[in-house]
């Protein structure tokens, strides 16, 4: 199961994208006003996901 599938399944429903050789995956919220929230995660299993960055700048398509 890739990351992008473990964190859904924990919840995160939030996710945006993940890479495809990496651990890597970006999270992003986004409020009413549509201000963003950008959330760089790593790691493979849910356990050992830490935060590495975030940034208030929308990701585009």
């Amino acid at each position: 199961m890739g990351v992008d599938r473990v964190l859904y399944h924990a919840g995160y429903k939030e996710v945006y994208s993940c890479a495809m050789d990496i651990a890597v995956c970006i999270l992003q919220y986004k409020d009413k006003s549509g201000q963003c929230l950008s959330v760089f995660v790593k790691g493979e299993e849910l356990k050992d996901i830490v935060v590495s960055d975030w940034s208030n700048q929308c990701q585009s398509n």
